[in-house]
């Protein structure tokens, strides 16, 4: 097939804008004025169509495009790779115009290398990749909807999990496990526990057949690595002891040997930390998303993603950014976020909505939160409720979890009735 010029592409396009249905559809794809540079006229007629539409609800006519002086182009075919076509030429537009006049400045004036690569960071983050934003019709898609109801009683009756299995029975047996679209959030005070909990959930979806991405900003991936490989080994009832690993003293070879066998031709869990560069931004987490192209992101420590804002703001585009990329790839993100130093201070054992650090707009954006904090029973047991559960049982019982780090071994316990002195029973692991 012979490489059409940019002017061709344009045509074709505006050829095709025949329904308002298309015209929502190309500018939902990320298509504006500005994306229409060959000649002076497509631009005119993009303007018109959509102008058009806007006004009377329909689109207009080939008679009426060519009184504008265009001719369009019958029966376009294959319409939509024409759409895509031109929005890829748009973004390559916008990025050649991002770095020549960064690189310009630079040039000119001089100055730090790495702060001008954080303002060309920050550029290519405003480029418009198009809207996130899914149309979905009640009544027309309600077909595509039976399908994936029939799918799910199905798999129920299967015994089948529907979703990622979170490995907490409060969850997956009342329908928490996570869902396609789903951004939870982890919040709890220093020392809780939250990066183990998160890597708990990722060594549970890893084992599912899942591929999960799992971003680093504050310890290096061989530390992420190390404190999964007894979690991971103790589903195939093998004991591993972390601080063995890391410490090279008493580690069972034999054991670790077998457990890196039985997981050495899997590709399916991918740790990106900071690496030289010192700082970590919204742009390597979706440039690692694009490279991985995971079912679980798992983000441990969303106050460390920089930007070029305050810490509150760059938080509140992280979640904005996480909860648009969970809807838009049809991924679940599960996110750890620091709660406030007071909230220890105050004598919460968990916290609130409201404790979390640096704004709750991660909360906000959140299908779930789930609060956590270290318990009374000791070192190895943590305590955690869903404080947020959007469409979700109303439950925010506490409970509890066994959380041997060293052991690898987070599962939640069964209760039985708490005594006088305020200390709860535990009887039996699950």
């Amino acid at each position: 097939m012979p490489t059409l010029t940019p002017e061709s592409v344009e045509r074709l396009v505006l050829s095709g804008l025949a329904t308002p249905d298309a015209v929502n559809h190309a500018r939902r794809a990320g298509l504006t004025e500005a994306s229409f540079t060959a000649l002076e006229l497509h631009a005119t007629v993009w303007r018109y169509i959509t102008t058009f539409v806007q006004d009377r609800g329909e689109c207009p006519g080939h008679g009426d495009l060519r009184a504008l002086g265009f001719e369009p182009v019958p029966d376009v075919q294959d319409y939509q790779r024409y759409v895509d076509e031109l929005v890829q030429a748009d973004v390559q537009r916008q990025l050649r115009l991002v770095l020549f006049k960064q690189l310009k400045e630079l040039e000119d004036t001089g100055g730090d290398p790495r702060a001008k690569l954080r303002d060309i960071v920050d550029g290519l983050q405003n480029i418009s990749y198009g809207s996130q934003v899914r149309l979905v019709y009640f009544d027309r898609d309600a077909p595509d909807r039976l399908g994936r109801v029939t799918e799910r009683v199905e798999a129920k009756r299967q015994g089948l999990v529907i979703g990622v299995a979170t490995g907490l029975r409060s969850l997956d047996e009342n329908g928490g496990e996570w869902q396609k679209g789903d951004l939870v959030a982890i919040i709890g005070p220093p020392t809780a526990g939250k990066s183990t909990l998160l890597i708990h959930f990722a060594v549970a979806a890893w084992a599912a057949g899942y591929r999960v991405l799992f971003i680093s900003p504050e310890n290096i991936a061989d530390d992420i690595h190390l404190r999964a490989d007894p979690m991971a080994a103790q589903l195939q009832w093998r004991i591993l002891s972390n601080h063995a690993l890391r410490t090279g003293k008493d580690v069972d070879m034999r054991t670790y040997m077998d457990h890196i066998e039985s997981i050495k031709d899997s590709d399916r869990w991918a740790t990106t930390d900071r690496g030289e560069a010192g700082f970590f931004t919204v742009a390597d987490i979706q440039r690692a998303l694009t490279e991985f192209r995971p079912d679980v992101l798992c983000v441990d420590g969303a106050h460390l993603i920089t930007g070029p804002g305050q810490t509150w703001e760059n938080m509140f585009a992280l979640g904005k950014m996480l909860k648009a990329t969970a809807q838009d790839r049809g991924i679940v993100v599960l996110v750890g976020t620091q709660a406030t130093k007071n909230t220890l201070a105050a004598g919460a054992e968990l916290p609130e909505m409201n404790d979390a650090a640096y704004g709750k707009a991660i909360m906000e954006d959140s299908n779930r939160v789930i609060s956590m904090g270290r318990d009374r029973g000791g070192l190895k047991r943590r305590s955690f409720r869903v404080i947020k559960w959007r469409d979700g049982p109303t439950d925010e019982k506490k409970r509890y979890l066994t959380f041997d780090v060293d052991a690898g071994v987070v599962c939640e316990q069964a209760m039985t009735a708490e005594r006088p002195d305020g200390m709860v029973e535990v009887a039996t692991f699950t």
